[in-house]
């Protein structure tokens, strides 16, 4: 008899896998049988393509006339090599860096700046986004091939794997100390 264990997930990590089986659904198409792989059989790296902290938004601690950096973990989910590139308006923002490889199930961080605005915006609104492209690649490519021509090629495929943050800004006023 198999046995099979219930892990407690993290909320970000339960959306990713949420994903991942409405991905896993929309492939199969209509009244397919599931199985339930024994978790002595699963990989550790079995459940997404890219996963991305945060995963729900960007936020920057605004300040009129200061730029203000983030991080960002990218983590390849896949026993393969990805490349990645950022997209993001870079008259606002800098990535460093924003395009390379990620080696099987490993992290890569990204610093993110807001470079300095000039006047606080009206609310804190922000409409930007904040998109990392990603690609199985082999690990012979180098980091100078990935431009905006390998992945428009990849996208022809259709085997570009894209994930997109709105970008959020917090005033100093909003942070409270309880």
């Amino acid at each position: 008899m198999m046995q099979y264990v219930i892990k407690l997930l993290h909320p970000a990590a339960l959306l990713q896998q949420l994903s991942l089986l409405q991905y896993m659904l929309a492939r199969q198409g209509p009244a397919h049988e599931f199985t339930l792989i024994p978790l002595s059989l699963q990989r550790s790296c079995d459940s997404n393509v890219l996963a991305v902290d945060p995963t729900m938004e960007l936020r920057f601690l605004f300040e009129p006339r200061k730029d203000v950096s983030c991080c960002l973990q990218l983590t390849n989910m896949t026993d393969g090599f990805l490349a990645f590139n950022i997209k993001i308006d870079k008259t606002k923002y800098t990535t460093q860096p924003s395009k390379g490889m990620i080696p099987p199930c490993s992290k890569r961080y990204v610093s993110v700046t807001l470079l300095a605005q000039d006047d606080a915006l009206p609310s804190k609104q922000c409409n930007d986004m904040f998109l990392v492209q990603s690609a199985d690649v082999g690990k012979d490519l180098t980091t100078n091939e990935i431009n905006e021509d390998f992945f428009k090629e990849a996208m022809k495929g259709k085997v570009v794997d894209v994930v997109k943050l709105p970008i959020v800004y917090v005033a100093l006023d909003q942070i409270s100390c309880s």
